[in-house]
């Protein structure tokens, strides 16, 4: 259990003296998976599809279907949701207290590969520091060498495994249908238009695949332009829009149902950030950027402590209580 969230069951067995052990842990699990999706829906969502994106594929209403199967697709799993492979960095970047790049104890993916022990000598938190401050790699064609033939190797002189034909088979044996398949069914349903970022893609796809009716839902989907203040191409959106659709319209439980928390509560769930999250689970750290998703500079980070926590009094069981 890490720190933020046995800080969040120590408040919530203070104030509810009668819960028993079990029921301090289940309604803990309730507010931790509640905080997970409220981040996952409201935060990186948005910024992963586009808040236009996010509209079409998944919508902002929050409504329980119990006709909906909140199953994961195929395609997704396969292939769609592991768009971030390309955005995986070359290097490891450490960062001191200050937030300058410490280029001593940064290193390169290949030699991190099974040493945990590096987290241990030198702390969680200059590595932490590293991936609030250094950009993410945008979602492209273009795969780091550490994962295209370094990956998992013994050390960074020994060949590796090659993370995209490693994709790409995974989607032959689980018998996804062709790339054009998905386009078609999302434009068709969406009315959008998915393109290629630039001219020579199809060229190139031609002499590699002979046919494009025969290009993979992996390859053709990460070569995709990004659709509008979004990270990936139309077909990706439309995949993983209906798959967090389904797991969030399927699951009666669902945080922002109605009835799963009360109004109060749920407007205490709405405070949740990541940020607050790095806060509460770092050694060192006392100030972070307002949106732990977003690049910004250090000079404009704000303090931990400004930033709004929950209220646990928000869920004091007075009826519970008051029947022992």
């Amino acid at each position: 259990m890490d720190e933020g969230t046995q800080q969040n069951a120590g408040q919530l067995a203070g104030l509810n003296d009668c819960w028993d052990s079990n029921k301090v842990y289940e309604e803990t699990k309730k507010v931790v998976g509640a905080v997970m999706q409220h981040i996952t829906y409201r935060v990186y969502l948005p910024l992963l599809l586009g808040p236009a994106g996010y509209q079409k594929y998944i919508g902002f209403e929050s409504q329980y279907n119990a006709k909906l199967q909140p199953r994961i697709l195929n395609e997704f799993a396969s292939a769609a949701f592991r768009f971030g492979h390309s955005q995986i960095p070359a290097m490891v970047p450490a960062v001191n207290a200050d937030w300058t790049l410490n280029s001593e104890k940064s290193e390169s993916l290949a030699d991190s590969f099974f040493r945990a022990q590096k987290v241990c000598l030198d702390g969680f938190d200059n590595i932490l520091r590293g991936l609030l401050k250094v950009p993410v790699m945008r979602v492209d064609s273009n795969f780091v060498q550490e994962v295209k033939e370094k990956l998992f190797a013994p050390s960074a002189h020994h060949m590796g495994l090659d993370l995209t034909s490693i994709n790409i088979q995974r989607g032959r044996d689980h018998g996804l249908a062709p790339y054009y398949k998905y386009k078609e069914y999302c434009e068709r349903k969406f009315k959008v238009k998915a393109t290629f970022r630039d001219k020579f893609t199809e060229y190139n796809l031609r002499r590699v695949y002979g046919d494009l009716n025969k290009v993979d839902l992996f390859v053709g989907g990460m070569l995709e332009t990004p659709v509008h203040e979004g990270m990936l191409g139309a077909t990706f959106s439309c995949i993983i829009g209906e798959q967090f659709r389904r797991l969030r319209d399927g699951d009666r439980f669902f945080y922002a149902h109605q009835g799963v928390f009360k109004p109060s509560q749920l407007a205490e769930i709405m405070k949740a950030s990541m940020s607050h999250i790095v806060c509460e689970n770092s050694a060192g750290i006392d100030t972070v950027p307002h949106n732990a998703f977003m690049v910004d500079e250090p000079s404009n980070y704000v303090s931990c402590k400004s930033l709004p926590r929950m209220n646990f009094e928000k869920w004091v069981d007075n009826k519970a209580c008051d029947h022992e």
